[in-house]
């Protein structure tokens, strides 16, 4: 449930009070906020933003029950919510489902880590979870890279015992990227459960990617995945292409780890 007192325990309750009074209120747009297409552009005040934002959240928490039931578990995320920090939002993101669903773990009494293959660095996972047991581990784009859309942090600098920062060039490739993979799993050995801050804008098929992966990228991060021991808890972050190429990609991924394949068409 949104009500969850951990999700205010993570993010400041006056924000998340903010994001209620919107998604109670008759949904509108407000140009205010917004020098884009009005239609596209998502802001808090956008026509169901923050009800799908609190919505996203109900979702991740299912995902945790699902998990201390004792089975692996798919949550999908929209909006994403790796970038959202304690008092605001960024990137399309506006609760940061990662950094709830393992506060609510770790108040059950599980150790727990956050592995983040995104495109762009979870900026505000980290910054949420930096003063905890939790571990955060992310891959991602380098950040001193022009292009990159987070500059300010995911630096090597910023590793300590709980945060493993692993920065990739541009046109990173397949073997490079599984290497660095195998590292982010191996720093989340010791945890009781993983939670996977799954971003899909790493794919060849999203123009916003500049790594250089084969198609076959998802399936081989499943197949490393599915090796470990621990309980598993996907969240959906970024992936802006095709819904139906895209739903094929997070079929790739989860196969390995469900043991069950998927029939043709992974949406439905």
């Amino acid at each position: 449930s949104v009500t969850s007192p951990i999700l205010e325990e993570v993010h400041d309750p006056e924000y998340v009070n903010f994001l209620k009074s919107i998604s109670e209120q008759s949904p509108y747009f407000s140009s205010e906020f917004n020098e884009d297409d009005p239609e596209s552009m998502m802001t808090p005040y956008s026509k169901g933003t923050s009800t799908a934002a609190l919505s996203s959240i109900s979702t991740a928490l299912l995902g945790v029950e699902t998990v201390l039931e004792g089975h692996d578990s798919f949550s999908l995320t929209r909006p994403p919510g790796h970038h959202a920090g304690y008092n605001y939002s960024k990137g399309i993101c506006y609760l940061n489902n990662a950094a709830v669903a393992a506060m609510k773990f770790l108040r059950e009494g599980y150790s727990v880590a956050i592995l983040d293959f995104d495109l762009h660095h979870g900026d505000g996972t980290q910054k949420l979870i930096e003063h905890t047991p939790i571990k955060f581990v992310s891959l991602h784009e380098d950040p001193s890279e022009e292009e990159s859309f987070i500059k300010t942090s995911g630096y090597v600098k910023e590793n300590k015992s709980n945060i493993l920062n692993i920065p990739l060039e541009q046109n990173c490739g397949t073997e490079k990227y599984l290497e660095a993979f195998t590292t982010a799993l191996d720093f989340c050995s010791d945890a009781d459960i993983i939670i996977f801050s799954a971003g899909f804008d790493i794919s060849p098929k999203d123009r916003h990617s500049r790594l250089s992966l084969d198609d076959s990228i998802f399936r081989e991060l499943g197949e490393l995945a599915a090796r470990t021991g621990q309980k598993k808890l996907i969240l959906l972050e970024g992936g802006y292409y095709d819904p139906t190429a895209m739903a094929e990609d997070v079929a790739d991924f989860i196969e390995p780890i469900a043991k069950i394949p998927f029939d043709s068409n992974p949406i439905k």
